[in-house]
Formats: structure tokens, sequence, C-alpha cells
């Protein structure tokens, strides 16, 4: 950056980053800008720190002040270099992101202030021109992301995608973004016309604002046309998301690449030679050795039975996945069935006792099984083992990835669900698959891969049904925050103390009412910090204990957990109150109350609402209750068949 003789422009103290003053001078001199390809600092809050943009002052600063004030400076000499909107586009990019991110920054803003952010993005995008967010690349953005900026500034919307095929399905889906009333479409698959296997409207709303539609379309397998509102489209592949362009390689790393290839095809070569006279193929080399090469069929030996591979969590068992297996194990015995534990937890001596094939990750059974295995049945698509591989490359094509949950979705995971590859969902009564399948939800999963079959592990909690009913359940949800902190330094018992407040004050005021109260204590939680918990005067609960409380609860109060969920499974009063009233929360409690809740706003109002369940004068949602013990024989039924 050149610097003028007489020095920078005085700093105005409304510029708190001095981004607009460096934008005055870039704009006034005639200099370009860059993209940085080099290394960056990226700073980050402390875990008990609030994220940016978690505030609406914070959004004020960005939208009302600091981008006019970038175009505003920029445009001092008249006209706007296209770099000045690419930055606000970089900066808008980074608002909807605290917004519809998995750290969801704008997790605490309430209804009104959220509509304020949305007035003023709309406002900002309106200043930007079509062409500028048709060709932005300065970071990576995803298509319905980009889709919706294109919406706001009237570009035109992208083509239709197709993404990848599945060869155990007999259908595709492809997907297009709208804006208004839904098209008028007619779909042609090999020439012929084609009616849809299923289809769902999902709406990407940023701040509670809906700014485009995205229609998804299932179709029989064949080369896919179409005529939308009159037009003639072909479907595309997916390409991916729209990154940045690569820097130049720099001459040392083009001659390594080149050395690299020629090794490559000389192994190749030498492997071939050595295999035509009957010896062993060369060692791989540390790169491929890294990480398994997802090819079941340099590891699977001919005529071997399929593989399922199981997992609740790396490091326990006895969710979704231990029930599912010991089913189908019995009942689908032509199928090897693995489950993937670490051999240090609690739960390998125990399951190897019962004759189950167990594979601990890190081992090379572990990523043997997984290269093996067509169908990956998984209680928990989060946890540090298979995150990473249900992204990118981790899978392959040809494998099932069953996510057989850990917990009812009766709250906006979708931000998580949509990044992750999801073949099958696995839902345990009708509101949370409606929640989730419906026709304007904004996640991408639809009929076609969410199944309500109910969970496995509720088949065993069908026999608790009917017992004797004589306590209340507080269940607050785990904090990720509080958590991280608490991982790093367990002596923070003062953050826990604080979180728990509200909750021990409840148990004390049904104490005081004559009513038994036993607190939920999140597993991550209890093992960081188990002598807290035990030091409490109120009784705790976690673990396998857990169902065996709640099917003896006249009901459950919870801000936002999915304890909540199987309490209504069984039968409980299910009692909505959140002490820190966050938007997340809010959306909990409106998809709860629709399914039979009852909303409380006030510790007083929780307390009235428990006693009148004592009472008798409020009932649990009767047709939320476990139908049958009937769940496992309905996922291996349909896991069965040779297209799902």
């Amino acid at each position: 950056m050149d610097v003028p003789a007489g020095g920078l422009p005085a700093w105005d103290e409304a510029d708190a980053d001095g981004a607009t003053l460096l934008i005055r001078l870039l704009a006034g001199t005639g200099q370009r800008v860059r993209l940085h390809d080099g290394p960056g600092v990226i700073e980050r809050p402390r875990p008990e720190e609030q994220p940016p943009l978690s505030t609406l002052p914070e959004y004020v600063q960005v939208l009302e002040r600091d981008i006019p004030a970038w175009y505003a400076a920029a445009g001092e000499r008249g006209g706007l270099p296209a770099w000045v909107h690419q930055l606000v586009l970089a900066r808008l990019l980074e608002v909807t992101d605290a917004d519809r991110g998995l750290r969801f920054a704008a997790h605490a803003l309430g209804e009104a202030e959220r509509a304020r952010v949305a007035d003023l993005l709309v406002g900002v995008l309106a200043r930007v021109p079509a062409a500028q967010v048709e060709a932005y690349c300065a970071t990576p953005v995803a298509l319905n992301r980009l889709a919706a900026l294109l919406a706001a500034t009237g570009a035109r919307l992208p083509e239709p995608v197709l993404p990848s095929e599945r060869p155990f399905r007999a259908d595709r889906q492809v997907s297009y973004f709208f804006t208004g009333s839904p098209p008028r479409e007619q779909w042609y698959v090999d020439g012929a016309p084609a009616e849809p296997t299923s289809t769902k409207i999902v709406d990407h709303a940023y701040f509670d604002r809906v700014l485009v539609h995205e229609r998804l379309v299932w179709l029989p397998r064949g080369t896919l046309t179409a005529v939308i509102d009159g037009r003639e489209v072909t479907p595309a592949p997916y390409r991916g998301m729209r990154r940045p362009p690569s820097p130049p390689p720099a001459p040392v790393t083009r001659v390594r690449r080149a050395l690299t290839r020629r090794l490559r095809a000389l192994r190749r070569r030498t492997a071939r030679l050595v295999g035509h006279r009957g010896g062993t193929a060369p060692e791989p080399t540390r790169a491929e050795a890294g990480m398994p090469r997802l090819d079941a069929s340099a590891v699977t030996p001919q005529g071997a039975p399929r593989t399922w591979l199981y997992m609740d969590r790396h490091d326990s068992a006895g969710d979704n996945a231990e029930p599912l297996y010991r089913y189908a194990r019995e009942h689908a015995p032509g199928i090897r069935h693995v489950l993937a534990i670490d051999r240090r937890c609690a739960d390998w001596e125990r399951l190897e006792a019962e004759g189950f094939e167990l594979a601990s990750p890190g081992t090379t059974a572990f990523e043997t099984a997984w290269a093996q295995a067509d169908t990956l049945l998984l209680a928990d698509i989060g946890d540090p083992v298979v995150a990473a591989r249900l992204v990118g490359t981790g899978t392959r094509r040809d494998q099932r990835v069953i996510f057989l949950q850990h917990g009812v979705t009766m709250r906006h995971m979708w931000r998580w669900f949509n990044t992750r590859r999801i073949d099958v969902l696995i839902t345990a009564h009708r509101a949370e698959y409606t929640a989730i399948t419906a026709d304007h939800s904004p996640y991408l999963l639809t009929d076609r891969e969410v199944w309500l079959t109910g969970f496995p592990r509720h088949d065993a909690m069908h026999a608790l049904l009917g017992r004797e009913r004589d306590r209340v359940v507080l269940a607050p949800t785990w904090s990720p925050w509080l958590s991280r902190t608490l991982d790093r330094d367990p002596g923070r018992t003062d953050l826990l103390a604080g979180f728990y407040a509200p909750w021990l004050q409840l148990a004390e005021a049904l104490r005081e009412s004559g009513v038994d109260a036993v607190l939920f204590v999140h597993p991550k939680l209890a093992l960081t910090t188990p002598d807290w918990f035990r030091s409490l005067a109120a009784p705790t609960t976690t673990g396998t204990d857990v169902p065996g409380q709640l099917s003896r609860a006249w009901a459950v109060v919870s801000d936002r957990s999915s304890i909540l969920d199987d309490a209504m499974l069984l039968g409980a009063a299910a009692i909505v109150w959140s002490p820190d009233g966050t938007a997340d929360a809010d959306a909990y409690r409106r998809m709860h109350v629709a399914a039979g809740a009852v909303s409380a706003a006030s510790l007083g109002e929780a307390l009235a609402a428990a006693l009148d369940a004592r009472a008798g004068r409020l009932h649990a949602a009767s047709e939320l209750i476990i139908p049958d013990a009937g769940a496992c024989e309905r996922i291996l039924h349909r896991l069965l068949k040779e297209t799902i």
C-alpha cells in the first residue's frame, strides 16, 4: 500500500477498526486490492466469552454505520471500485453466518431484534450490484447462501443442480432456487415426462426473513431435463461451494508436484510388474498410509458377507446403536455386524462377554470395518471419530449413512444436519418427523431420507409404561460454552453454580410443596465435575438411570433438552421453562407446545404447572406415547431392502 507523503488523514473515532480510513485512502489514490493468500491470524473469543455479532448493537454498527461509511468514503471522488462491493459482501457473509452458521452467534437476539437486523441486512444488500454478487469469490460461499444474496439483489438465481447419485436409491434428487410463488414445472427422464417421487420446499431465512426458497425434487434415475416456468433447463452436477481462486504455485511446488506424479506412475508400473511375477505390492507411501483408502473391493475378501458398522459414541454404548445391533444380529445373521467402541471404555468388557464383534477406533480393525461396511449406523454424527468422515470424501457413494440419533430432534438442528452426510434419519414420533420433512422447514432432508420408525432404545422403554408416578424431573440442557470451559478448567464450579441456580431454586420450591424433584445432569458435565453434583442437596440422575426416572415422573421441566421428548414418549406431562429466554429456546418452546407441552414464563408458572400435573389437572400428550416395542423390527425391515 502506498501512503501519501503528507501521511494518513485524521482518524475518525467512529471508525473503530480503521477500515473506513483505509478504504478512503485506497479508493482516493486508485490503488488496487488483492486477495491475501498467505498466513493469517484468526482471533477467537474465549469459551466463556460471547462470540462476535452476538448483540444488536454490533449489527447496528456493521450494517448502519460501518458499511455506509465504507461506501461514502470510497465514493468521495465519484464511482465505487468493484473491490469495495466485494469487501462489503465478505462482511455481509460474516453477518449471515452469525445466524446460519454452526456457532449461531445470533442465538440470543429476540424476535424484534432479529427483525431489525433483517431490515438492515436487506437494505445494505440493495446497494450491492447484482453483477458483484455473481462475481463474488473472495471467501468460500455455499450455494444456498449465494442464492440468497442473488435473490436479495434481484440477480438471476443459480441453475438447477444434481447432488451425487447414490447406487442404493432408485431415484435421485435435483434442486433449484426461486422467489415468490412456486414455479410451474415439468420434468423429463430420458426424454419422457416423469412425475416426482417426492418434493419439498425449503425456506432459507436470515434473521427470520425468508430471502429465497429451494425446491427439492426426487425423480427416477436417468437423464434429467425440465421446463420451469416455460424455460428449458438441464440440471448439472453439483460442483460444491464457490471458493476463492487458488494462487499460482511457487516454482519449487511445481517441481515437487511433477516429481510426485512421476514417482506415482513408476510405483504403478512396478506394482503391475511385481503382480505379474506373483510377488507382493510395494509398501504404501506415508500419504497413502495416513488415511484408509475407502475402496471396499480392496479390503473385502471375495464372497465375504456384507458388513454393517454400528456406533453410539466412541467412548460409550447403550444408546440407539447397541439395541439395534442386538436385534439385527439375531434377525439378520447373514450380515457381519461390528460395533465400534473404544477398548478402554467401561462397556467394552460387557459387550465382549456377550459375544459382540467389537472394533476400537484408531485400530486397523476399525479402519478395515469402516472401509468394508456398506451401512454405517451411527447414533452421534458429531462424535470426533466420525464427524470428519461425514464431510468430503470420508465416505463412499455406495455406503449408506444411517443417523440413528441420540435424542429426539425437536429444536432447530438444521444448521448441523444440513452440513453432514445423512442418507437416512431415524425419527421417534410424528411431530418430529413433520417438523423436519414438511414444506418450508429449514431442513434439507425430505421424506425420502427421514424414516418414522421410532428409536431402537425406545423398544426397551415401552416396558416402563404404566409405572406409578411420584416425582418431577428437572432437565436443563447442557451448555456448549460451559462444557468447553470445564474441560479446560474443571475448577470453574462457580460457572456451574450460576448455570444451575434457577433449577435448584425450582427443586427447592417443589420440595417445599411436598414434591420430590430429581435433577437431570448431562453426561458430559457429570463426567467432568462429578464431585460438584454429588454435593447438591437435590438428587440427580444421568446415563442409564434416566428412563426409569422419567417413567415415574408426573411431569418433566426443561428449557431445550431432548430428555423432555423421552419424557413425553413415556407419558409424562411436558413443561417448557427457559430461565435465559434465548431465541433458540423460543423455537424449542414453539415446537413442543405445538406437540402438547405447556409453556411457563417464570419459575412460579413452572412450579404451578408441575403441581397441576401431580393433581391430574395437566395431562401428557397421549399421541406421543411409545405405541409398541417394534422400532428395531421396522428399521431392519427397511434396511434389508436392496434400495432405500
